[in-house]
């Protein structure tokens, strides 16, 4: 019995063997025997090998187990998230896509409100005829974006919780 939470340190684990047993070196794939013969007793004669031959099918083996293991522990670990979990996980993307947003919004949403003044028409004697009075502002107030930002933050965690408690409240048998 395991629950989601389990899984997937026993997911992180298998595939941290995986690399491992991927990282193998030119000498496992070398099979040396060595032949001694010696020309004055025949009974000295004898054979040394680094290690016992093994087949194409016994190499492989043991990482073929691994990878069926974790492609068994990742297809429970999808049909527990399709089935309990799913919807959660979506919601808390789209919260955390719209906190990224707000982000942005905050880093670029301007902070002090700009006012200038341009003569635009003057006479010969340079006497102003017209001018343009320009005021440069933020297109609206930071205080809503920052209170959505806290909204969903909060949003996103209280879900991180409900996950967290539906990952630990369920337990179910790896099919091996």
């Amino acid at each position: 019995m395991y629950n989601i939470n389990e899984l997937l340190e026993y997911r992180k684990e298998i595939e941290k063997q995986i690399r491992e047993r991927m990282g193998f070196s030119v000498n496992e794939l070398i099979y040396t025997e060595k032949n001694i013969i010696d020309f004055t007793n025949e009974k000295n004669n004898r054979t040394m090998t680094d290690r016992a031959r093994v087949t194409s099918e016994q190499f492989c083996q043991e990482i073929f187990g691994l990878i069926d293991q974790l492609a068994k522990v990742k297809t429970s670990i999808q049909k527990y998230n399709a089935e309990q979990v799913a919807e959660l996980l979506n919601t808390r993307d789209a919260i955390r896509s719209k906190i990224k947003f707000l982000e942005i919004v905050k880093k670029t949403l301007p902070k002090e409100k700009k006012q200038g003044r341009q003569v635009t028409r003057q006479n010969d004697k340079n006497e102003t005829l017209e001018v343009t009075e320009i005021v440069v502002e933020p297109m609206f107030e930071l205080k809503p974006i920052e209170k959505q930002f806290n909204e969903f933050a909060a949003q996103e965690r209280k879900l991180n919780t409900e996950i967290q408690k539906t990952n630990l409240n369920v337990r179910f048998v790896l099919i091996v």
